[in-house]
């Protein structure tokens, strides 16, 4: 094993204390720097054994005592709201106007099963097709734009050989960076204070088998006898997010969660291969009570910055109506930047989710309630988690929206109701413009006359309503892979991302269950490309020009212009102005028109006399023009 961090890094605390009456929050602030530890070149790994030991007798999560606690009250939420009678619950019945499911461009199996339980699924694409997609504890290379040719597959272990790392390696987590073309990936390594740590990697490049930088950050590094435990990640313009809950390894489970703390580190020093420069934010409490389970929110359509949300909530509670928005108002080398904890109070409530039903009287863990993945666009944050359906008594997923995130927030929550269990869902937007807030949200599912497989949702932004599901895969068995208990370890969360060149094309991953042999029933990885679904989806031969008119008047016209527009499909829609030469004069509308006649008026004015071309398009072509005579 390698020597401790206090050799190895150079690091350096100032701690501080800083409390705000009016947010009842209080923190502490450490700055460490952090060596680079390696560079790896992915090509030329040759050899990789990729040992992997599992008891098959103990699918703990995490502390023993904090797993017992969950269990306790998964059972108090399943008495207190047990499973009714599906029949009485007609979820599948399509409302005709609701949007169609997510289209699946190209799908297949992804990353093997590699005897390591659960199967946490992550992946990132990057504008050029090169996908990378991670389990426990293998990585996947693909290039999507050559027949997704696989191009290298590698362990955790061979990755980050020669660190010296415990050989416990899991809980990996992808990132693609848009703004610089390049990778991040963290994953975790040893699972007690004095072997833990965070291995963090940067690409040099946006070729994911070339060189990547690799540092390892302490999992104890408040020397308080804890080792990091589910990390989270995401990129802003300047810097790379990741959160970690401390946990003991023995005790109650109320000494068992020490924290969750904040890594904020300078993401283009890890690029160059530079000592890393960090902050660490501990202590997070409000009201006295420690912030759990921080999701760090990352940009919708682009990345954001220099200030970053995160999200948690009361994920233990049965039922609730309150999550906890996080602010960091500043880079790590701002030492004025403070952090910010804003209760928001829900207009529904969530809870502990049950344990989900499968074939054979087999089940699967769901964890809790915590907040598993978010973006912010448009002054708004869309995040999803696990939760309970207290109309059916099933587990299933939420979908929450913020609104008015800069001035007063408000939290709508939508679960997803159905006669399926939903587990471990991810979101990505895939909307098109300021008005556009559209989403798509992926998730595993199983019954208990259903085999586990993937699905997603499409959630239109526009008219916020919410495909049926979109069954991306069915399982081809119960998975059973623990030999004396229950329940199945389902995987404790799924991929999902933006393809950031591409608005509306999404890369989704997540669990199904395969029958490898007659012994082995084990948890696969399906990994499926997704794309919005046009708005003439299901319509035989349809035209945009027969099927939308405009019509204009009076024309000529002096004053005010009057312009009908009648479209057959709901949609967001610019209207232009040009001149006779085919210069633009104004974009008069970028933003929602529902389907039928839809009527603007703008005043002429401004406009010089002569003959002008109004045009009306929508995210495919133009397809209305109109001339008009301003007199």
């Amino acid at each position: 094993m390698k020597a401790r961090h206090l050799t190895l890094v150079i690091f350096s605390l100032c701690f501080s204390l800083c409390t705000f009456a009016q947010q009842k929050c209080t923190y502490q602030k450490s700055h460490f720097t952090v060596s680079k530890s390696r560079t790896v070149n992915v090509s030329g790994i040759k050899t990789d054994w990729n040992v992997q030991l599992l008891n098959l007798d103990k699918p703990v999560e995490g502390n023993k005592a904090y797993a017992e606690y969950i269990n306790k009250i998964k059972a108090e939420a399943e008495k207190k709201y047990p499973r009714k009678d599906l029949s009485l619950f007609p979820y599948n019945e399509k409302v005709k106007s609701t949007p169609d499911t997510p289209v699946v461009v190209k799908a297949f199996e992804g990353n093997i099963f590699g005897n390591n339980i659960p199967n946490d699924n992550t992946l990132a694409i990057s504008n050029n097709g090169m996908l990378i997609s991670n389990i426990n504890c293998n990585i996947y290379i693909y290039n999507t734009q050559h027949n997704d040719t696989l191009l290298k597959t590698v362990s955790l272990s061979a990755f980050s050989d020669t660190l010296q790392l415990y050989p416990e390696q899991y809980d990996p987590k992808l990132l693609y960076d848009p703004s610089v073309d390049k990778f991040v990936m963290a994953y975790l390594a040893g699972y007690v204070d004095s072997t833990s740590d965070i291995v963090v990697a940067f690409s040099q490049t946006n070729n994911p088998l070339g060189l990547w930088n690799l540092y390892y950050l302490s999992g104890n590094p408040l020397a308080d006898s804890s080792w990091s435990d589910f990390p989270s990640i995401a990129l802003t313009q300047n810097e790379l997010f990741l959160t970690v809950n401390l946990l003991k390894d023995t005790g109650t489970w109320q000494t068992a969660f020490k924290q969750t703390v904040i890594w904020q580190i300078d993401k283009n020093k890890g690029y160059n291969g530079d000592t890393l420069k960090t902050k660490l934010w501990s202590q997070i409490k409000y009201d006295g009570t420690s912030i759990r389970n921080l999701d760090p929110v990352q940009g919708g359509s682009a990345l954001v910055g220099p200030d970053i949300y995160l999200l948690s909530d009361r994920n233990f509670a049965i039922q609730n109506d309150t999550f906890f928005l996080l602010h960091i108002s500043d880079v790590l080398t701002d030492t004025n930047a403070v952090l910010t904890v804003t209760p928001v109070l829900s207009d529904k409530n969530y809870g502990m989710p049950p344990s989900a039903k499968q074939p054979q009287n087999q089940t699967f863990a769901t964890n809790d309630a915590r907040v598993l993945g978010s973006f912010i666009e448009n002054d708004k944050i869309q995040f999803v988690g696990n939760t309970m359906d207290t109309l059916s008594g099933l587990a299933t997923i939420y979908h929450g929206i913020i609104n008015n995130l800069s001035t007063t927030p408000s939290l709508h929550l939508k679960l997803m109701s159905d006669t399926l269990e939903f587990g471990y869902p991810n979101i990505s937007y895939t909307g098109n413009g300021p008005s556009d807030n559209s989403a798509i949200i992926g998730a595993d599912y199983s019954a208990f006359n259903v085999y586990a497989g993937l699905c997603a949702f499409n959630y239109n932004g526009i008219t916020g309503l919410y495909s049926s599901r979109g069954i991306l895969k069915t399982g081809t068995s119960y998975i059973n892979f623990f030999t004396n208990t229950d329940p199945e370890r389902w995987g404790d969360y799924s991929g999902n991302q933006r393809v950031y060149n591409d608005p509306g094309k999404v890369w989704v991953s997540g669990t199904w269950g395969k029958k490898a042999s007659i012994y082995s029933r084990v948890n696969a990885t399906w990994i499926a490309e997704l794309h919005i679904p046009a708005p003439d989806a299901g319509v035989s031969n349809f035209n945009f020009n027969e099927q939308a008119s405009m019509n204009a008047y009076p024309n000529p016209v002096s004053d005010l212009e009057f312009v009908e527009v009648t479209i057959p499909y709901n949609a967001t829609i610019d209207v232009s102005l040009f001149d006779n030469n085919g210069k633009l004069v104004r974009t008069l509308l970028h933003g929602p028109a529902e389907t039928g006649k839809n009527i603007l008026s703008f005043s002429t004015k401004p406009l010089s006399k002569g003959i002008y071309l109004l045009t009306v398009k929508d995210s495919r072509n133009i397809f209305l023009t109109k001339k008009i005579v301003k007199e």
